[in-house]
């Protein structure tokens, strides 16, 4: 597989819809540059409770929901927990990718759920990314991606 920059932007995948947890302005703005440069779109929020109340609308349809481990209002691993005893269709199975630099403070056994997910540590690349984001939708690219 060659270099993400030299094949382009999706590799003529479909482009996702990703949504994405994360408090740090910074990452949140390098995220959504790296999800543009890929082909998908993303929606973005700074809290637990902002991405609750978007995830549990019924009108919502993500691909993907990437989601930090350490988040002011409420700890990652309580947003992912609730994702998967959710009643709704729409997020009772959505994919999610943890993204944290603090890899040890996952519960034990998360990352064996029923369900998909995965971690990427930071700092991670875009190539990172791209195939962590593909093997949680199917295409089994995510051999860098711990689950």
């Amino acid at each position: 597989m060659g270099n993400i920059f030299e094949r382009g932007k999706t590799d003529g995948r479909r482009g996702l819809s990703v949504y994405v947890c994360d408090d740090d302005p910074q990452l949140r703005a390098v995220l959504q540059s790296q999800l543009f440069f890929l082909g998908h779109k993303s929606k973005l929020s700074a809290s637990a409770s902002a991405a609750l109340a978007e995830l549990g609308l019924v009108s919502a349809h993500y691909d993907v929901a990437i989601i930090d481990l350490q988040l002011p209002d409420l700890n990652g691993d309580k947003v992912i927990s609730w994702l998967s005893e959710s009643e709704l269709p729409s997020v009772k199975n959505l994919p999610v990718l943890i993204l944290t630099g603090q890899p040890d403070l996952l519960p034990p056994g998360a990352l064996s759920a029923s369900w998909k997910i995965k971690m990427l540590t930071k700092p991670y690349s875009t190539e990172d990314l791209d195939r962590c984001l593909y093997s949680l939708v199917g295409d089994g690219l995510g051999q860098l991606c711990r689950h």
